[in-house]
């Protein structure tokens, strides 16, 4: 199956999390290459590629129990790595008492250098952070790439992983002082200074305190260390971050990577067979095994940091931590040759026995809810990011999520509060501050996650914002919460959306307006942001449109000022239909299953079966046109069911539109 390149990584993690082997293919083309370079530093006792196998069959079987990443498949990756390492190392070690409390030693120190870390404020700062946020300060903070070379990972534009960059870093920042609050030692005049050096930094203070933090700052190096480092830490998150994922010696591989040449360019994909990775995640993989040459190239990591070495970063951490020894995961006077019991990987999956089926089945036709680029439902799970283990449990209701940046500043009383959430949860909003009474609000999300409730009436002033979310068993999340504020007196124009091109109804629109160049516009379609940047010109075009869904969609447009951090009233909304094709099943035999899909006739329409196996394109629809699936793909469908989603798409495939979805259920399956 041919996944577009455009999907972003959250997206495919969805899709394979329901099954879907292609799309977690694409994720082992995407990132498999990083995750041998970090391998590589953890012995020469076992294969760095079937350490990596190992670890994407563990997370694919995590995601078919539910559990698993939500968004930065690449640091959980890297995470997960590093535990697996540990436990193949224990492993070789077991037959040898001195390896063994060799080992345990070493552990300890990985596990205080990881402990230290995790104290610090940068990662505390960072955690609280949306995880797309997270997940794009990652990419271009820590692994120095390029916008337009993480994009592809986000599923949207490189103007778009731009002006997200640029959130996620005034995010952070916002973030890191606030996270100076919790130290109970400052003094209250420092604590004071803190609490309003966010409004400061954006030179929104109201006069007096400007005239009071500047006295204050003249003579405390405490808060001028803690002013000046707020503007710079992004660029230390590496220091911190690939660490804490892959323990200080796991690290040396991957920072190594980063500054050679083979980190400076995409690469090509690791040659270990796609098919590894879906190992029975019992029994760890062989080392040794035999590789197949890999699908395609991968896109991994480009560029590196500016000035970063692995010497310096070691040193950093061993500051950080508190000057911690780092040693080598398994010790140099120590050989270890066996490699960890279990035998070679096994094929996933089996073909479908050939043995006839009874034709009589379920069939039920349901307008698939994902949109084009198959947006995934949100999570912030503020400890996601940093792999396996410390994933909080599957079960476990994720964390909604603000649609806009930390200490923004609405221009109205009346400001529109926006997010999103698990589709058809119950949001619950609580608001105070400014002198007004605390108000709670609640809201039920749609298909496409997004939730909005407008506030009215509020005073001038500074505010906190909490949210959770209930399901459908009262089983409530844990809470979110931000800050904003309302200042009358600081206007700025709604922006204006010109046109929505959705091919007569047939594609995932391109949205396109006017707005205040170098703001940032935020597209909301049924709830869902879309990120672009006002041009010079003064327009803007958002690319990728995450939210649509078939039948009727809305879309407003606000804008942020890079220079106020002020966010706009909403456009009007605009309206636009999107349709799709129809499938029904006419037959299924154990030899043969017969599609029907009724399209827009002279239209492109594609078919794929979700969880893989088979996709066909139909380049030229008559109205009704006819599929025939046979041999083993037939028999594996007839005996075990299936899905197959079918969608819109452009002639040259640069667009695509919604997909519908129709599920076969085998008589008793």
């Amino acid at each position: 199956m041919t996944i577009d390149s455009l999907i972003s990584d959250a997206a495919l993690i969805e899709q394979a999390r329901g099954g879907d082997r292609s799309s977690y293919a694409e994720l082992w083309r995407r990132h498999s290459q990083a995750g041998i370079y970090a391998a590589r530093s953890f012995s020469k006792d076992f294969d760095p590629e079937d350490l990596v196998a190992e670890a994407f069959a563990k997370i694919f079987a995590a995601l078919q129990r539910g559990g698993g990443p939500t968004a930065s498949f690449r640091s959980y990756l890297l995470t997960t790595i590093r535990n697996t390492a540990m436990v193949w190392a224990r492993k070789l070690a077991e037959d040898s008492s001195d390896t063994l409390d060799s080992l345990a030693d070493i552990a300890a120190h990985e596990d205080e250098t990881v402990a230290a870390l995790n104290r610090t404020i940068t990662v505390s700062a960072f955690r609280s952070l949306p995880s797309r946020w997270q997940e794009v300060l990652w990419y271009i903070e820590v692994e120095g790439l390029k916008p337009h070379e993480c994009a592809p990972l986000l599923g949207m534009s490189a103007n778009s992983a731009a002006a997200l960059a640029y959130r996620a870093r005034e995010g952070l920042r916002q973030a890191w002082i606030r996270a100076h609050l919790n130290d109970r030692n400052s003094p209250p005049e420092c604590r004071w200074t803190i609490e309003r050096m966010g409004a400061y930094t954006r030179e929104k203070s109201p006069a007096r305190d400007r005239a009071k933090i500047e006295a204050h700052l003249e003579n405390c190096a405490r808060c001028t260390i803690v002013l000046s480092e707020a503007d710079q830490v992004e660029s230390r998150l590496h220091v911190t971050l690939i660490p804490l994922a892959l323990g200080a010696t796991g690290s040396l591989g991957y920072l190594a990577w980063l500054q050679s040449s083979a980190g400076s360019a995409v690469g090509a994909a690791s040659e270990i067979p796609a098919s590894a990775m879906l190992s029975d995640p019992g029994t760890p993989a062989a080392p040794g095994t035999p590789a197949a040459p890999g699908p395609g190239s991968v896109a991994s990591i480009a560029g590196s940091k500016a000035g970063l070495t692995v010497g310096g970063i070691l040193a950093a951490v061993a500051v950080t931590a508190g000057a911690i020894l780092l040693p080598p995961l398994l010790g140099g006077g120590e050989s270890v040759t066996e490699a960890p019991n279990g035998g070679a990987s096994s094929s996933a999956e089996a073909e479908a026995n050939s043995t006839d089926t009874d034709a009589d089945g379920t069939v039920s036709n349901a307008t698939g809810t994902t949109p084009a680029s198959v947006v995934s439902p949100p999570s912030v799970s503020v400890t996601q990011l940093l792999g396996a283990s410390i994933t909080a449990p599957a079960s476990a209701l994720t964390i909604p999520i603000f649609n806009f940046e930390p200490a923004t500043t609405f221009g109205a009383a009346q400001p529109l509060i926006t997010g999103q959430a698990a589709p058809g949860s119950t949001v619950t909003l609580l608001v105070s501050g400014a002198g007004s009474a605390p108000g709670t609000f609640t809201t039920t999300t749609g298909a496409s996650g997004g939730w909005e409730i407008q506030l009215t009436d509020l005073p001038n002033g500074l505010y906190t914002a909490r949210v959770y979310q209930t399901d459908s068993d009262n089983v409530r999340s844990e809470v979110n919460s931000t800050t904003f504020s309302v200042d009358s007196l600081v206007t700025l124009a709604a922006p204006a959306i010109s046109a929505v091109d959705s091919g007569g109804g047939l594609y995932s629109p391109l949205i396109s307006g006017t707005g205040a160049p170098g703001s940032a516009i935020i597209a909301s379609i049924n709830g869902i942001p879309n990120a672009a940047t006002v041009a010079a010109d003064g327009t803007w075009i958002i690319e990728s449109s995450l939210g649509s869904l078939p039948g009727n969609n809305t879309v407003t447009a606000t804008q942020v000022s890079h220079l106020t951090h002020t966010r706009s009233a909403a456009s009007p909304a605009t309206s636009y239909q999107l349709m799709t094709p129809t499938i029904a099943v006419s037959t299924v035999t154990a030899t043969n299953i017969v599609l029907t899909v009724t399209a827009e006739p002279g239209t492109r329409v594609t078919l794929e079966e979700v969880g893989g196996g088979y996709t066909h394109n139909i380049p030229r629809t008559v109205d009704t046109d006819t599929v025939r699936i046979t041999g083993t793909r037939a028999a594996r469908g007839a005996t075990h069911g299936f899905t197959v989603a079918a969608r819109y798409v452009s002639d040259d495939g640069s667009r695509v539109g919604v997909a519908t979805t129709t599920v076969y259920t085998p008589t008793g399956g």
